[in-house]
């Protein structure tokens, strides 16, 4: 069994990918909240013996054999067990399980993700990949500072853990009444009494200023890009005052930052992500449609499956909410798709989602892919569906 507290790769993705018999792809909202934990081994459980009854009676084929239905039970349970599934949870899980058979040597992988995914089950000879992709799409990097006039802290919250306050590495202020002193001992000021409104303004100004620089050196000494977003959770007037002195942009988050634990300040942050994202998604859409007279954008699925066997797509929205069933050839990009409601061909062959592997197939050749929801972004040219930006024209 494969446990991953990181972003999938894209050897994950194009394994995951492949053609595997009795494929069972399951999504899990999550809590990492020890109350809440068996709520989730609960609603594994119910998914797995849903898949398992969906393999004895429904799935298409001959009726698999009880071994095959008991190593299913048996990777389950190996799931059910792991500590370190269950003791590092997330926001949310993607288990993939495939049995051991004559032609599949099985699988057993859990993704531990921070971002919000819904609940979804399948079944077939593909894993299903298309909420994976969200991960992939949304890094889940982001700095943080909570700011009060009686401390202020640095937080880091990643991909593979939730958010942690950062030990400082230089020699700054704690807080307002520290930095108001150190600003004497240099020279910087006179004593201002704090009971008087106009002087405990200009004492937070010169703190804000104080922590800001603070801030940025730490920040700076760990060479954190600028285009990791951050997080500033304060209020007035420090809010104003702590932004007019920093350099670099930050996200607002309004309210009372002592009284935020680390549980409720990783779930703001979680959230603001998604927002934050959300709005550089419709950002993206709007500059690919500035290129639609050009003829690189393409909205059509048949027309972005071709051009991405070519490598002509440089960016990918799709909607990943959204199942396209049908069969992709990865070698002339033809697309045939199903009738709504079918889930496999008269031939009895199978359908997969195609706009994942269409997804998986971009970001295999060097493009970027943003997995949405399709009321995230708007536009003209967005079809709830998929847009693409392509490199260069596709007949």
């Amino acid at each position: 069994m494969s446990i991953h507290h990181d972003i999938p790769t894209d050897e994950d993705l194009a394994r995951l990918s492949a053609r595997t018999e009795d494929a069972i792809s399951i999504y899990l909202p999550a809590s990492p909240h020890p109350q809440e934990r068996q709520t989730s081994q609960v609603a594994l459980k119910s998914a797995v013996d849903e898949a398992i009854r969906h393999l004895r009676s429904e799935h298409p084929g001959p009726e698999r054999p009880a071994a095959v239905l008991d190593d299913v039970r048996s990777r389950w349970q190996d799931v059910d067990s792991d500590p370190d599934v269950w003791g590092r949870l997330s926001a949310s899980l993607a288990v993939f399980l495939a049995p051991t058979t004559e032609r599949s040597p099985g699988l057993t992988e859990v993704f531990v993700l921070p971002n919000h995914l819904q609940y979804a089950l399948t079944v077939g000879d593909h894993f299903d990949v298309g909420q994976l992709l969200r991960s992939v799409t949304y890094p889940h990097e982001a700095w943080a500072l909570t700011l009060s006039a009686n401390r202020w802290t640095l937080w880091h919250a990643t991909a593979e853990a939730r958010i942690a306050p950062v030990p400082v590495l230089g020699d700054h202020p704690d807080d307002a009444n520290e930095a108001s002193h150190r600003n004497l001992e240099r020279g910087r000021g006179d004593s201002i009494p704090l009971g008087r409104d106009e002087g405990r303004k200009l004492l937070l100004d010169q703190y804000a200023h104080r922590v800001s620089d603070a801030v940025t050196f730490e920040l700076n000494a760990r060479h954190v890009p600028r285009d990791v977003p951050f997080f500033l959770f304060t209020a007035e007037p420090l809010l104003s005052q702590f932004t007019a002195h920093f350099l670099r942009t930050s996200i607002p988050v309004s309210g009372a930052a002592d009284t935020l634990g680390a549980d409720d300040l990783d779930d703001r942050v979680r959230q603001g992500l998604d927002s934050h994202y959300t709005a550089l998604a419709e950002a993206e859409v709007a500059r690919i449609a500035d290129d639609s007279a050009a003829g690189l954008v393409a909205t059509e699925p048949d027309r972005i499956a071709r051009a991405a066997v070519q490598g002509a797509v440089d960016t990918l929205l799709f909607n990943f909410t959204v199942e396209l069933l049908g069969r992709l050839d990865e070698t002339t990009g033809a697309l045939e798709l199903l009738p709504g409601g079918e889930r496999s061909f008269p031939d009895g062959g199978p359908a997969d989602d195609v706009l994942a592997r269409i997804a998986v197939l971009v970001l295999r050749q060097g493009g970027q892919v943003l997995a949405v929801r399709g009321d995230e972004v708007s536009g003209p040219i967005w079809n709830r569906l998929a847009v693409a930006h392509l490199r260069h024209t596709v007949a």
